[in-house]
């Protein structure tokens, strides 16, 4: 690989790095000030309407079910891609 594309690849890598950095920090700096309200909202679970959670929940079922079908296919795939071919020379 020449230095060109070596240099093309160290900007492309911190041009995409930064910004993701600058995120996390945000993300850490807004937990570090909200984390007590954070807290007590999910403690505040007991307020939930299960009865309602769980009719929204086996009507979605089919879907969490379709993604996760979908997701092993795709491994499958990858699997089958990417194994060594076998010579039966």
């Amino acid at each position: 690989m020449s230095p060109k594309n070596e240099l093309k690849y160290l900007a492309l890598a911190i041009l995409i790095s930064v910004p993701f950095t600058f995120a996390a920090v945000v993300a850490i700096a807004f937990l570090d000030e909200n984390i007590i309200a954070i807290g007590q909202g999910v403690a505040s679970v007991a307020n939930i309407d299960w009865n309602a959670l769980s009719v929204e929940g086996a009507a979605r079922w089919p879907e969490l079910a379709g993604m996760v079908i979908g997701q092993i296919l795709i491994m499958v795939f990858i699997y089958l891609r990417t194994r060594p071919a076998v010579n039966d020379a």
